[in-house]
């Protein structure tokens, strides 16, 4: 059985989710992972200037760090994402089935529509079998089949499919499904919107599965890790099925322009905003004017020079504490202020990317797939973040699955999950909305990476360099973060206030959640 809940709601997709979490972008990009629903993937990060929002997915929508100029869909993504768990649940629903169920009209073809109960209702399991919800209506035909692939090779398991297309009350159905005592028992989500329900022990421990059943090797076991809770004890309660990452795109025609020559692996920050100062031509109208980079990854940055945003068991910020947090700000403050490298936050109007206007633009890897199915009017390349003075860093994460904590199921929601990780089931679900597969050899397919390979292997080869910093309540401290440097990045408070601001608001949330430090 295939369900639909709820309306795509515009400005809050998956795709915006994810870019909004790219990594901290000074303005650029806060970063949450997780989750959601909706829309084309023609919506992929604008590259427009405004302030800083959480890169995931629960990555579907997804989260990142901060810094300078972020898109103009980032913002709007943080804000829905952090707030999506008290966000009230659609009146709406379309359903999609093949069987009859208490919910819908029975229908012959998965294609057929019909109107069922609001949002907020019970959608029951098929008898003897069980319910797998998730929250990227932007695959939601390509995984039905997928789904109905598995219950043909697996007949005595039956799958209720449930796509929930409005990120914004995704986790708050979830959420009133567990108080009721009836969760999905497999469901969708990201390392954003995941330690809360370990806390509350609603979750299944999945290490002892995986380290049976899989073979590591087969996997990008970076997005793996950052299952862990708690961070590094190898305790897993959810898996990867795709991830992203921030890589740096550039615009071969206007970099030509310039003379500006294009990136290299051995580029630093330094390298990215001197060529970028070159291409700034700032007409005076936000809608026209060329920049040389919309948004900059802070966070990316602050560990790429060897700095703290965390301690060490992520329960309290300490990036008021750090003197590479300090300079990597006043860095960039720079790089607005003097340099002209980047915008002033919320400057820049439209879409500056897609329409030509940036010679760089720092967003996730989603938009490879992006400007594959919507073409950008001028030539572009990728590549990897520049380096830090001790090492690159990268923002990046996953988006998976999880196992609710109902004994009965757990073995019939372990083979799903089994398979939805599959080379098979992952090479169609990550063309349809742009992810990077987490199974190695899906991520090898001439079908994937398509005509120009570079582009995403790219992102693939990045994986080394992807950080963790997810913990309860992530979306909500980054965007508290974002707001202080945006404010550094804007000129009307010094970084050091920013950060001593910062690390006030972010202990405020963390003390919440982790009460005993």
């Amino acid at each position: 059985m295939f369900t639909i809940l709820g309306a795509a709601q515009p400005g809050i997709t998956r795709r915006a989710l994810l870019q909004a979490c790219g990594g901290g972008l000074a303005l650029s990009a806060i970063g949450i992972l997780a989750a959601c629903g909706g829309a084309s993937p023609t919506t992929a990060a604008t590259g427009s200037s405004s302030a800083v929002a959480p890169p995931s997915a629960a990555t579907s929508s997804a989260a990142a760090p901060v810094t300078a100029a972020t898109t103009s869909t980032q913002t709007a993504a943080a804000t829905s994402a952090s707030t999506a768990a008290t966000s009230s649940a659609s009146s709406t629903v379309a359903s999609i089935t093949t069987t009859a169920t208490a919910n819908s009209t029975p229908t012959t073809s998965s294609a057929s529509i019909t109107t069922a109960p609001a949002a907020s209702s019970k959608v029951a399991a098929a008898p003897g079998g069980i319910d797998y919800w998730q929250y990227n209506a932007q695959v939601k035909d390509v995984e039905a089949k997928q789904v109905d692939i598995f219950m043909q090779q697996n007949p005595a398991i039956k799958v209720n499919y449930v796509v929930n297309s409005n990120f914004s009350d995704y986790f708050t159905k979830i959420d009133t499904s567990f108080a009721g005592g009836v969760p999905p028992d497999v469901w969708n989500t990201a390392p954003t919107y995941y330690f809360e329900y370990i806390q509350s022990n609603d979750l299944v421990r999945l290490d002892p599965l995986i380290q049976r059943d899989l073979d590591l090797k087969q996997f990008y076991t970076e997005t793996l890790n950052q299952w862990d809770a708690p961070p590094g004890s190898g305790k897993k309660y959810g898996i990867p099925r795709d991830w992203v990452i921030n890589v740096l795109y550039y615009n071969t025609d206007l970099l030509q322009r310039y003379g500006v020559q294009p990136p290299t692996d051995d580029w630093t920050w330094d390298n990215l905003r001197d060529a970028a100062a070159k291409i700034t031509n700032d007409t005076g109208d936000g809608s026209t004017a060329h920049y040389g980079v919309s948004g900059w990854p802070f966070n990316d940055t602050v560990l790429a020079n060897g700095g703290t945003i965390l301690n060490q068991q992520r329960t309290r910020a300490v990036v008021d504490q750090s003197p590479p947090a300090l300079d990597t700000l006043s860095y960039l403050v720079g790089a607005v202020q003097v340099q002209k490298a980047m915008a002033v936050p919320g400057y820049l109007k439209n879409k500056p990317w897609q329409e030509g206007r940036l010679g760089f633009n720092i967003a996730l890897t989603t938009l490879v797939g992006s400007m594959r199915q919507t073409p950008v009017p001028f030539q572009w390349g990728v590549a990897k973040l520049p380096k830090g003075k001790v090492g690159r860093k990268a923002y990046g994460g996953p988006d998976g699955l999880v196992i609710s904590n109902k004994p009965a199921t757990v073995a019939s929601s372990w083979q799903l999950v089994k398979f939805l990780i599959s080379t098979a089931a992952q090479v169609p679900l990550c063309i349809a909305w742009g992810g990077l597969p987490v199974n190695k050899a899906a991520a090898a397919t001439k079908e994937f990476l398509g005509a120009r390979p570079a582009d995403y292997q790219t992102g693939l080869d990045s994986a080394p360099f992807m950080y963790d910093l997810y913990n309860a309540d992530y979306g909500k401290w980054m965007a508290a973060l974002s707001k202080q440097v945006n404010a550094a990045l804007s000129g009307t408070v010094s970084a050091k206030d920013a950060l001593t601001q910062a690390a006030h608001d972010m202990n405020a949330l963390l003390t919440q959640v982790y009460p005993n430090g």
